[in-house]
């Protein structure tokens, strides 16, 4: 029979303290800049770039062809989709995909780059309702060339699983990486206009790597072990006020990790520090808790000391109760 030790609020303080020990822990519209900037392109803010960004390294990306957007009509390109997806999973900053489902666009026929952007968001949106990519996220890079021998401009969409701009992001000549490449056709041929499309896609995937750069880092990422456990690496630095408000924040993100997993307890465990603010450990998670490992209740009267609690799987309701 497992062990269950009580615990009220004081209890519920020293296992967060006892956490925070091992842990050691406005801008211009995109079509009116004035001048040529260093920023890789304009980013909108999103309220689901932070989930993007932590969710990344673990998450699947669908990558659809890209848009070659001209002023009669939208063409597709495979290289370039090839392109996108080879570059994602060599650098391994995500797991890309590739899909075959072409977004129809239509002719290039909007007032301004900005006007364009939100229209193709709106598009993305629309053509992918009912259409599932198999994957936490979709991208698709749309290249503007309206007279067929020069780039006017480029957009990254990034939409999640519920079709909403996640990471959407557009350049354009006001942009110095996008002015220094000079997407320019060498002459009319086939294979001119083809290399320049390819030069476009290298300088839409350099923005992105820089786009990410510049976001705030992830502070609670996850890799999956397997089924029932997961290694978590966190930055306590990205985590506001003192020790134990960092540990009680920490707490509720894994309970919540755990309830999203579909389980009701989880462990942490085999704590390790890392560089500067970083930490990782492993959180185990239970339908069910072994017989030789405690449990945790938070909400009765005392038993076990306090350095037993972290070795205890704990109820993510009774932490999620105490959560903001």
């Amino acid at each position: 029979m497992n062990r269950r030790f009580r615990r009220s609020g004081r209890r519920f303080a020293a296992l967060v303290l006892s956490v925070c020990a091992a842990g050691g822990w406005t801008s211009p519209l995109a079509h009116e800049p004035q001048q040529t900037t260093a920023v890789p392109g304009f980013r909108p803010e999103s309220p689901y770039a932070a989930e993007f960004v932590d969710s990344l390294s673990a998450a699947e990306i669908a990558v659809l062809p890209t848009l070659v957007r001209r002023a009669e009509r939208t063409a597709h390109s495979f290289s370039s989709q090839r392109q996108i997806v080879a570059e994602l999973n060599e650098s391994r900053i995500t797991t890309a995909l590739t899909k075959r489902r072409r977004i129809e666009m239509g002719s290039l026929q909007r007032a301004s780059q900005w006007d364009l952007f939100q229209y193709g968001l709106d598009t993305i949106a629309e053509q992918l309702q009912g259409y599932d990519t198999g994957a936490d996220y979709t991208l698709v890079m749309e290249i503007l060339v309206p007279g067929d021998q020069a780039v006017f401009g480029i957009e990254v969409y990034i939409l999640d699983s519920q079709r909403r701009s996640a990471f959407s992001f557009l350049l354009n000549s006001h942009h110095q990486m996008f002015a220094e490449a000079k997407l320019v056709a060498r002459d009319k041929s086939e294979a001119s206009r083809q290399e320049m499309i390819g030069k476009a896609t290298q300088v839409g995937l350099a923005a992105f790597r820089a786009q990410l750069e510049r976001a705030p880092q992830p502070r609670f990422s996850e890799v999956r072990l397997d089924e029932n456990s997961s290694r978590v690496t966190i930055d306590t630095a990205g985590y506001p006020g003192l020790a134990a408000e960092k540990a009680m924040a920490l707490m509720c993100e894994s309970a919540r990790l755990t309830v999203d997993r579909g389980f009701r307890f989880f462990r942490i465990d085999q704590q390790a520090t890392g560089p500067g603010s970083q930490s990782s450990f492993r959180i185990t998670f239970f339908h069910e808790v072994p017989e030789d490992v405690p449990v945790a209740d938070l909400i009765g009267a005392d038993a076990l000391g306090d350095a037993e609690l972290m070795n205890a799987a704990i109820d993510a309701q009774e932490i999620i109760q105490f959560c903001r």
